[in-house]
């Protein structure tokens, strides 16, 4: 293997550990914030769903959480008493009831809870230019695309033998265990093959 790719082998070895530490780091982020704002971790996360999709039935919300329709009438019936959502009728279908998302309330306990965070990411993007954000921000879209396949795949798995699409190749019985065996998985030691063996959940 030539130097340049050799190197380049490194990089995303480490690149890949960085992920895992940024994911541990905000849901360990979103956890206490949660707490904080007196919901539950999987209640946040449907707020953030609901912020971005706008108002869903229960089966919709249900899909997107990858909860049960009764898990989502408890998660609901939680967040309308907090005044975080209420349930509503969908203006198209007067018969179905839709969850809204009441933003004003959300936004006012979240501003206190996730404010200095938002401020601080401002700040840490503030060095790069517009070249340099639009792509940090295409990345993160790209990102958000490639999560939304996984998270399909790990609903949904393919059955052995049919072919994969991001390889193109058959789909293994075990589909968790090729990738991690002969191919970059982020999941290596940290220190032996890219990254640091600081604790991702403490930094140190």
């Amino acid at each position: 293997m030539s130097a340049p790719a050799a190197d380049r082998d490194e990089l995303l070895g480490t690149f890949l550990v960085e992920v895992r530490r940024v994911g541990s780091l905000l849901l360990l982020l979103s956890q206490r914030g949660a707490e904080q704002m007196g919901i539950n971790l999987t209640d946040l996360n449907c707020l953030n769903i609901l912020s971005l999709g706008g108002s869903m039935t229960a089966g919709q919300l249900a899909q997107a959480t990858g909860l049960t329709t009764a898990s989502v009438t408890g998660l609901v019936d939680r967040l309308e008493h907090a005044g975080y959502v209420r349930r509503g009728r969908d203006p198209s279908d007067r018969r179905r009831v839709v969850i809204e998302y009441v933003a004003e309330r959300v936004h006012a306990d979240a501003a206190t809870v996730f404010g200095h965070t938002a401020r601080a990411w401002a700040t840490t993007a503030a060095p790069y230019d517009k070249t340099e954000l639009a792509f940090i921000v295409d990345f993160y879209r790209r990102t958000a695309g490639l999560l939304e396949q996984e998270l399909n795949r790990l609903r949904h798995p393919r059955p052995a033998g049919s072919p994969d699409p991001l390889t193109a190749q058959p789909v293994a019985t075990d589909q968790g265990s090729e990738g991690a065996v002969n191919g970059p998985s982020g999941w290596s030691t940290p220190g032996t093959s890219g990254g640091s063996a600081r604790n991702p959940a403490i930094g140190s």
